[in-house]
């Protein structure tokens, strides 16, 4: 709206005029503090672009693009493995924070990190690491996994003897180093993957799993307010069932954080302390949680989370905590079972055996047949582009090659019969069989 200076009261006129005459040195300000790399104080000269000197060179986006490369290398273990965003984001927040100390720099802010690589991405052509997807579990031993989808998971069909553990664990980045590591097939482990908080899917697919075969669930999860309550809602049932879940929280915990010495770092949470979740923790870790204030809101919030580890380390973690808790046994059926599944190997066995043999006598006559019927019969010098064309001219439903495919095998049987065949192919495993009596002998 344009404003009539000319009939403007005294107080609302020298108002206007000191705003616009403010809103330059006020929008240079929001910059310069935003970058966190200027001097204040008035310089000579009129324009209020020159009112602050540069303490540095160096911005966020040089300094990202400066280690980038090599902290994609660390995070992935020099190429033995995927990683997350999330991952990659300690990984180049560490490097960003050690480089060069003769530079003040403002701090690696997860909103300008995510804006940086998205560019570099569309840059380079290609993803560099891994986002969060839609949650599933994958099985050990090549048997059947599960999306965790209300529909997929009552479709579900539990295996048998194939694993006595899942892990649910809140990053989606793990699953993949886990495959890559062979991690679940060594210790016979299904793995449950989705971002934060459980799903009532992927809690009906547990209890449902918990109901049919002997099974250990557990849970991994970030070292903060809303991750320690994932492991305790965990274990809760879902509106539409009725089922208790056994746990066993892996961590992260406070007390693991601290005794391994682990990365940690502050947030802001606003919300309050939730009543059950603090009546599960000791004081300690609720202290350790909450910061140095004890009421909402929680301006320090302590947090450590599982992207701190590197694929690697991660691993590493996970398989010292099975030892830890001890449930790193394999399967194991019983004896009966043992019994009945040597019997059908030996007979699996022994039909491998015979098969080989019938393919390795059929495979030569079939050969041997072959190439005489084409030299006999001139098979070769059968043509079908005219009975092509023509399918094609008339639009049939058919691809040119199914076409040829059938047109070929109308000609085929008008030059040999199947009574021919079945002759020719008695005759060359008779042939066959003698040679390899004589073979023997």
């Amino acid at each position: 709206m344009k404003i009539d200076k000319a009939n403007l009261p005294m107080k609302d006129a020298l108002e206007h005029l000191v705003n616009k005459t403010a809103q330059p040195f006020y929008k240079e300000r929001l910059r310069a503090e935003k970058q966190d790399k200027v001097s204040y104080g008035r310089v000579s000269g009129y324009r209020w672009g020159a009112y602050y000197d540069r303490k540095h060179d160096v911005t966020v986006k040089d300094l990202v693009h400066k280690i980038l490369d090599e902290a994609i290398k660390e995070a992935g273990s020099n190429e033995r493995y995927t990683f997350s965003f999330r991952q990659l984001f300690y990984v180049v927040r560490r490097m960003y924070n050690n480089y060069d100390k003769s530079y003040k720099r403002p701090e690696l802010e997860w909103s300008n990190y995510e804006k940086i690589i998205d560019e570099i991405e569309v840059s380079r052509g290609k993803r560099i690491a891994l986002r969060e997807a839609s949650g599933e579990m994958i099985s050990p031993h090549n048997t059947p996994g599960c999306m965790l989808g209300t529909v997929e998971v009552a479709n579900y069909v539990v295996p048998k003897h194939k694993y006595n553990k899942i892990l649910y664990i809140e990053k989606r980045g793990f699953l993949d180093n886990i495959v890559t590591d062979d991690f679940h097939n060594k210790f016979d482990m299904a793995v449950c993957a989705g971002p934060g908080f459980s799903t009532w899917a992927v809690r009906d697919l547990c209890a449902k799993i918990q109901a049919d075969i002997p099974i250990t669930i557990l849970v991994a999860h970030d070292c903060d307010i809303a991750g320690m309550n994932i492991a305790r809602t965990f274990s809760s049932s879902s509106p539409f069932n009725s089922y208790h879940l056994n746990i066993v929280d892996l961590g992260l915990t406070p007390s693991q954080v601290i005794k391994d010495d682990l990365e940690i770092e502050t947030y802001l949470y606003k919300f309050a302390f939730p009543e059950d979740l603090q009546n599960s923790l000791s004081s300690e870790d609720v202290a350790w949680l909450k910061g140095d204030k004890q009421s909402k809101p929680f301006e320090n919030a302590r947090r450590c989370e599982l992207n701190v580890f590197t694929p690697a380390q991660f691993l590493e973690w996970l398989e010292s905590r099975l030892d830890e808790l001890g449930i790193k046994a394999k399967v194991r059926p019983e004896d009966e079972i043992i019994e009945q599944e040597t019997r059908e190997c030996i007979k699996t066995s022994i039909a491998n055996i015979v098969q080989n043999s019938i393919e390795t006598i059929v495979s030569t006559v079939k050969n041997n047949l072959l190439e005489k019927f084409l030299k006999q019969k001139k098979l070769e010098k059968i043509s079908v582009k005219k009975g092509m064309d023509k399918e094609l001219a008339d639009y049939s439903n058919s691809c040119w090659d199914v076409i040829i495919a059938w047109l070929v095998e109308e000609e085929v049987k008008k030059k040999v019969s199947q009574k021919e065949i079945n002759q020719d192919v008695l005759e060359g495993i008779k042939i066959q069989l003698a040679k390899a009596r004589k073979r023997k002998k």
